[in-house]
């Protein structure tokens, strides 16, 4: 069995190289994805989400490593699900560096997590129908971080750089506080990321996104 670290190692170096080619989301991008579909109170099926990761219906031409690819994004997700429904006060994003400044590269996480919420909206106001301070708290901060990202933020100068520079505590915070509040309600009889921890789902026989013309459930489904 891979290590987590080897695991994001192969996945950033899948991801590298389908970004090659098309318009593929970076590792840390993909992390604030799968956050937001994992914590979403909504299922969102594999086949609808799955080919906005790599820009197209499937990760590569080349069918072995558009195969590799899912199963490894697959995996991923299955690994934070893993770790919010058992051990959400251990949860850490994969985050990044800036190669020239050295600094912390957080912008596209928030910008992946977006991604995933713009996908079931409607379904994110429940947050504030339940009246949960501290998950509807950690929604707007999400939101305040994609603003500084975007650069069009109206906060004080001392305030952006003190976000930027806990950036690396917020976004796990904001992701339990999340999660405790996905914990707490039920979505179709169970919890949400308890589902989602059970692997993907592209339902009722769809094609598999790797592109292999079989079903989901009968391709990278079944790993």
């Amino acid at each position: 069995m891979r290590h987590k670290a080897e695991e994001i190692a192969l996945l950033t170096d899948l991801l590298a190289r389908i970004g090659e080619e098309r318009d593929a989301m970076t590792v840390v991008e993909l992390d604030g994805f799968v956050a937001g579909l994992v914590l979403c109170p909504e299922r969102i099926g594999a086949a609808e989400w799955l080919p906005l990761v790599w820009g197209g219906q499937r990760a590569s031409e080349n069918a072995e490593e558009s195969v590799d690819a899912t199963l490894a994004v697959a995996a991923h997700y299955r690994r934070v699900a893993e770790d919010l429904a058992n051990e959400p006060q251990g949860y850490q994003a994969v985050l990044g560096f800036y190669p020239d400044s050295g600094e912390l590269l957080w912008e596209p996480w928030v910008w992946g997590f977006r991604q995933a919420k713009g996908l079931r909206s409607e379904a994110w106001l429940q947050v504030g129908a339940t009246g949960d301070g501290e998950a509807m708290a950690a929604l707007a901060m999400i939101e305040t971080m994609n603003d500084i990202g975007e650069e069009v933020s109206d906060l004080a100068e001392e305030a952006v750089e003190e976000i930027r520079r806990s950036a690396h505590e917020l976004i796990p915070d904001c992701v339990r506080a999340l999660g405790a509040w996905a914990s707490s309600r039920a979505f179709g009889g169970e919890l949400a990321m308890a589902a989602a921890r059970r692997g993907l789902e592209a339902g009722g026989g769809e094609p598999c996104p790797c592109g292999s013309g079989r079903s989901y459930e009968r391709c990278c489904g079944s790993n």
